[in-house]
This record gives C-alpha cells, sequence and structure tokens, in this order.
C-alpha cells in the first residue's frame, strides 16, 4: 500500500471486481462487519473509464455526511435514494476519468456510482479494500487480532518499478498481460 492520508497500520479486507453499481457507499455493506468507519477503497481502472462508458462517479466530500442506510435500490444494492437525491444537490459530483493502470482511493463513506456503459468499449476495475488493524470487527467477520496482517507500506517511488516488473514477467509467460 503506497503511502498516503490512509493511516497504517491496516489489512487488506475485500477485493472485487466491478462492472458498475447504484449510488454507494461501501461502508453501508460493512457496516455489520466492522465498528469503525476505519476503511478505505482502493479503486483501479483495468480498462479505460470515460463519462461515456461510465465511468465511476463521486460526490466529493460526501463522506462527511456520514454512513446513509443500503439496501436493494432499482434491483441492486445501492444506498437509499432519498438520501442519495438529497446529497447529491450539496456536493460536487466528479466524473473520475481514468486510463487503465490509474488508482483512486477513497473513504468508505464516499458517496459514489458508475453510470451504465454507453459504448461498445468493456469498462472493468478491480477494488481492493483496506481496514485500519485496530478497528474491532464484529460478527461473522471477526477476526482475532494475531489473524490479522498488515500490508507493507511503500514508498510511491518503489511502486512503479515493481509493476513493471511483474507487468514484463506476465508479458514473458504470454498471459492475457502480453497484449499490454
Amino acid at each position: 500500500m503506497a503511502s498516503g492520508r490512509f493511516p497504517p497500520p491496516a489489512q487488506r479486507y475485500a477485493s472485487r471486481r466491478l462492472t458498475r453499481s447504484a449510488g454507494t457507499q461501501d461502508y453501508g455493506y460493512w457496516y455489520g462487519s466492522y465498528i469503525y468507519p476505519n476503511l478505505a477503497s482502493c479503486f483501479i481502472a483495468i480498462d479505460q473509464a470515460t463519462a461515456a462508458n461510465g465511468a465511476l462517479t463521486v460526490l466529493r466530500g460526501s463522506h462527511a455526511a456520514g454512513r446513509i442506510e443500503h439496501g436493494e435500490v432499482r434491483g441492486q444494492p445501492g444506498g437509499e435514494a432519498d438520501r442519495v437525491e438529497l446529497l447529491a444537490s450539496h456536493f460536487e459530483e466528479v466524473v473520475c476519468e481514468m486510463d487503465p493502470g490509474d488508482c483512486l482511493l477513497f473513504h468508505c463513506n464516499l458517496l459514489h456510482r458508475s453510470n451504465p456503459n454507453g459504448t461498445p468499449n468493456p469498462r472493468w476495475a478491480l477494488v481492493t479494500c483496506y481496514c485500519a488493524l485496530d478497528n474491532p470487527s464484529v460478527g461473522a467477520s471477526n477476526l482475532e487480532s494475531e489473524d490479522r496482517v498488515a500490508v507493507d507500506v511503500l514508498d510511491t517511488d518503489a511502486i512503479v518499478p515493481m509493476a513493471q516488473e511483474h507487468l514484463r514477467r506476465l508479458q514473458a509467460e504470454g498471459g492475457p498481460a502480453a497484449a499490454l
């Protein structure tokens, strides 16, 4: 994990591949798993994300409004529609256009969504989530402190050479990265 605003030590909590979602906050789903909203998501673009293909859209500063209720909204999990609409009228909407490999690290209460992809181009992303090690877990996800493993915090300058070396190895193996 690159050094920055999210205070270490932290553990990787979850990873998932995304193509679209309703207006949501990540803590809306983790509320029953952790006591505090001391979690962050790292959204990594696999494909180019543009306004035309439904790039991630965030409401800048909306994390300050706290967690909103979540449930099913138009057949998808998402934030309570009236509250999302109210917050959208108070916070600036920012479309996060990204190139493959770009990442956005954001607070778990930041309200975000992706619009439908109106193009023939794919828009895949990988989201990896991090939780502060000292954030008490509850319920079925309860992890004893000795089961938690801190991620290594790297200097930002160390990440690019490591990623380039990893890509070279993948390309040499002839996998999907060979086309990059």
